[in-house]
């Protein structure tokens, strides 16, 4: 196959395939294990698939689907029921509304911010948890 050091590559590369595979069921890593998991498919396709010409075979068709597929994990998020999201919700802390009153109301410097308040807690202003002292003292 003309693959440069097979004694690493193949051992590495099934190493790669099945941990990999392990953390992508788990939503492990995924960013990560998708990235690596791309490489090796652009690899294996640059060569071994290549000289085989395009289609399903020995071509190199579908090394690039999972080449693609191994990007859309890299560049997208590992979804709602994965570890990655666990892990990542222990992280952050949700803004509180009282941390919002540090936003001008006249003219805010984030306007985005305004769309996500509206649809995070409709029907209510931006200001309305602000006190008329507050509003008098702040403004």
């Amino acid at each position: 196959m003309g693959v440069p050091g097979p004694a690493v590559a193949g051992p590495a590369t099934t190493i790669i395939e099945l941990v990999g595979g392990a953390l992508i069921i788990l939503g492990a890593g995924t960013r990560i294990v998708g990235a690596i998991y791309t490489l090796v498919m652009l690899g294996a396709a640059a060569i071994v698939h290549l000289p085989a010409g395009f289609f399903v075979g020995d071509g190199y068709e579908f090394v690039l689907v999972l080449a693609g597929i191994g990007a859309a994990l890299a560049l997208t998020d590992a979804g709602a029921w994965s570890v990655d999201r666990l892990i990542g919700s222990r992280r952050t802390t949700p803004v509180s509304p009282e941390r919002v009153d540090a936003w001008p109301s006249e003219k805010p410097r984030r306007p985005h911010l305004r769309k996500v308040w509206a649809l995070s807690f409709p029907g209510q202003p931006l200001n309305s948890h602000r006190t008329s002292s507050s509003k008098s003292a702040g403004a």
